[in-house]
């Protein structure tokens, strides 16, 4: 609808309504606060990432601990540390077939959930493999905690990479 002018800047309009425009416009805070906070929440998440023998590393909270992560997008899995994940033993099965949490042993590996943010605020709960990084840290001179394959990836409508600034960011 459109809103009739006036020349003078100090009269006030009425809306259709009743209201008056500077009403509205004073208004309009507590209506936004009143939206639900879903519909509040940022749809972009920017973060900065750091390059490392052409590895671009984040770091995010993975299970409420602050974790550097590979982010792969040629993987299809997500993968986490022991740590990470809250396993005791990595290299023992028994401990990992007694947990609530795990929902398949492949071979060296479990299929966990864990929850990972971006932003502190934002969760996901991600399906992940819980593998040692010994080998890939060691190799980069770098402790990691996990890479960032699709089961975490596709949770996003875009990822962009900004080589320039050091940033990528998320949108959902």
């Amino acid at each position: 609808m459109k809103w009739p002018t006036t020349a003078s800047a100090d009269r006030t309009i009425s809306a259709p309504s009743g209201q008056t425009r500077r009403g509205l416009l004073r208004s309009l805070p507590g209506l936004l606060l009143a939206l639900p906070a879903a519909a509040q929440r940022h749809s972009r998440v920017t973060l900065p990432f750091e390059s490392v023998e052409g590895l671009i590393l984040l770091t995010i909270q993975a299970n409420q601990k602050t974790a550097t992560l590979v982010l792969d997008t040629g993987s299809v899995s997500t993968f986490v540390s022991p740590e990470i994940a809250g396993v005791s033993n990595p290299h023992g099965l028994a401990d990992l077939r007694k947990s609530q949490n795990t929902m398949l042993i492949a071979g060296k590996a479990a299929v966990r959930s864990v929850t990972l943010s971006l932003d502190g605020d934002a969760l996901f709960v991600v399906p992940v493999m819980v593998i040692t990084l010994s080998e890939l840290s060691h190799r980069i001179g770098r402790k990691l905690d996990g890479i960032l394959g699709q089961s975490f990836l596709h949770s996003f409508h875009s990822i962009t990479i900004d080589y320039k600034t050091s940033h990528i960011e998320f949108a959902y």
